[in-house]
């Protein structure tokens, strides 16, 4: 039976090449924060200690010297070593591409330093950057695309329509991005393919079908829909989104549309399995980023940027120098290794019959309550309005097009019901039972059973 397709995700690529090293220190995602120069001034942006401040060549060379120095001496238990195949090198800000020789000489360093020293990180390696695109055509980084196209994964952000766009990303005169951002993912497809990222808050939740819509007609390889973490979304913001949601699928089923929609995976949207105790949120020792000055964080929510100095010093997991090297590092790595789905969640959060898909970031945890082992859970709601949606169109769409699986509906009642209304709920639930009870028939005629 054939299947929607998936977002593209390289980490899972490459396990998928190597499925006998199960460790997490196959593919390492290491972010250089390049600058805190951003062109924008988006409102729902985390960084809210942006600056006029920016990583120097030297502090770049040194993080690179550092990667390949943890990779010769492979340590046990070292964030890198001949156990890692490959790494993907993240670039950002502030906006990235301002950097964009900087970020070309830090690459072209790690690929001498590579060859010189025989180290096969670089086999495989891929450059990173998302970017808000108001600079895609300035002559210095055309010629950082040019030279690197081949080992880039280059995405450009679009919240979608114009008006929807113009409303929350815009830069430092209040004017909107929308006309230089739309042009650089047009241009940007020949160098990874027509990526973007959409994010939603609730403000712009009754827009979202127009924005998804909208993107539809720019012919992208996948549609990346997020809500943001930090909002304190409602059932109130809930019934939006799933009315919402429900246009979109009805158009992708209506249009027959094979595309990789992220907001209605199939795999949202279930328990978690007990033997499960993951802390899927890489912000808690499975990235490393580092800032301006070279100083080194869990990821970048944690630098500075994100959170200002005196949380980040106290987060700080050491420099260019080296990493988790002092009792204080030592302690907070073990401290971040040591945290799983049960210990930063309640007993409601662990025993959620639709948990899966409900994700968390680990430093807005820290950012937020002063712990990155507390979980915030603010996206409750706009999860359980998003998974409704999902079952609605993945029934709904195996029903009428068959290129999809049943998907059952496990939202208990309390919660459906202030997010939807009763016959609404009961529809759902018709179209579970009505997709479940025509795969059981085609299974028996193509089985036998």
């Amino acid at each position: 039976m054939p299947e929607l397709p998936r977002l593209p995700n390289y980490n899972d690529f490459v396990h998928r090449l190597y499925p006998e090293i199960t460790d997490k220190s196959l593919v390492r995602e290491v972010t250089f924060q390049v600058t805190n120069q951003c062109n924008l001034r988006c409102d729902y942006c985390y960084e809210h200690h942006k600056g006029s401040e920016s990583m120097t060549l030297e502090t770049g060379k040194r993080i690179v010297d550092l990667l390949i120095r943890m990779w010769e001496e492979d340590k046990p238990n070292s964030f890198i070593s001949k156990k890692t195949k490959t790494v993907i090198l993240d670039f950002i800000g502030g906006e990235p591409l301002l950097e964009a020789p900087l970020i070309s000489d830090i690459c072209d360093y790690f690929f001498r330093q590579c060859a010189i020293k025989h180290c096969t990180l670089v086999n495989g390696v891929r450059i990173s950057i998302s970017t808000n695109g108001q600079n895609y055509f300035e002559p210095q980084v055309q010629a950082f695309i040019k030279k690197f196209a081949p080992f880039l994964s280059l995405n450009v952000s679009i919240d979608g329509h114009k008006s929807l766009h113009d409303a929350h990303r815009v830069d430092i005169n209040g004017k909107g991005s929308f006309d230089k951002a739309i042009k650089a993912y047009h241009a940007a497809a020949a160098f990874g393919g027509k990526q973007t990222k959409m994010t939603f808050v609730p403000a712009s939740f009754p827009q979202i079908s127009e924005a998804i819509l909208f993107m539809l007609t720019q012919n992208p390889d996948f549609i990346a829909a997020n809500y943001a973490y930090e909002p304190v979304y409602t059932p109130s913001d809930a019934k939006v989104l799933y009315d919402q949601l429900k246009i979109v699928s009805d158009h992708l089923i209506s249009t027959k549309r094979v595309i990789a929609c992220s907001i209605l995976d199939h795999n949202i949207g279930y328990p978690v399995d007990k033997a499960d105790d993951k802390n899927y949120c890489g912000g808690s020792g499975g990235m490393l980023a580092f800032d301006v000055n070279g100083k080194a964080y869990p990821c970048l929510r944690y630098c500075p940027i994100a959170i200002g100095d005196e949380k980040a010093a106290k987060i700080c997991i050491g420099d260019m120098q080296g990493i988790y090297n002092t009792p204080h590092t030592a302690k907070i790595r073990d401290y971040l290794d040591a945290i799983t789905l049960s210990s930063q969640s309640t007993d409601e959060c662990i025993n959620c019959p639709v948990s899966v898909g409900c994700g968390w970031c680990s430093a807005y945890n820290y950012e937020s309550t002063g712990d990155v082992n507390k979980r915030v859970t603010h996206i409750c709601w706009a999860h359980k309005g998003r998974v409704l949606a999902s079952c609605y169109y993945h029934n709904k769409r195996y029903l009428e097009l068959g290129d999809t699986t049943p998907k059952a509906v496990l939202l208990p009642d309390k919660d459906a019901l202030q997010i939807i209304s009763h016959d609404e709920f009961e529809y759902l639930h018709r179209l579970q039972e009505e997709a479940e009870a025509k795969y059981l028939k085609e299974q028996e005629e193509r089985y036998g059973i």
